[in-house]
């Protein structure tokens, strides 16, 4: 029996790169627009550069849409699991999507503003799952 790999059921994207300044206090950066075609969730993963004394805290949420223009907050059944803050302590940190919608983006809000001078850079990619067609 073959074992299955993770490779061919999954499909990565770029959600988010940004880099944020203590100037950029709590102004929300919403991510690139992530087409699920083909694809029924997604695991968005953020990691964070931090210096070592700053004090700023993201929330990471989700926005979805079918159009691609009118996004609305997604919410309830379709995250997966409970988002923690991104901080220094945490700069690795995951959110899940389950849903019917063809297109989802990260929004990182600042929750704490940065406390040095040092930029904090994001990366984050959204991992899609759940295809609808898998090879055999």
């Amino acid at each position: 029996m073959a074992m299955k790999d993770i490779y061919h059921y999954t499909a990565a994207k770029l959600a988010l790169f940004k880099s944020f300044a203590a100037a950029d206090g709590t102004t929300a950066v919403t991510g690139n627009a992530i087409d699920l075609t083909g694809f029924n969730a997604a695991l968005f993963t953020v990691t964070a550069n931090y210096s070592a004394t700053d004090a700023a805290e993201y929330t990471l949420s989700l926005k979805h849409s079918d159009d691609g223009t009118a996004y609305t907050d997604a919410t309830g059944d379709y995250i997966i699991g409970p988002s923690e803050k991104v901080s220094g302590a945490a700069n690795v940190q995951k959110i899940g999507y389950i849903g019917g919608r063809k297109y989802v983006k990260l929004v990182a809000t600042p929750s704490a503003a940065a406390t040095s001078t040092n930029t904090i850079t994001f990366v984050a990619h959204a991992i899609l799952q759940q295809p609808e067609v898998m090879p055999a």
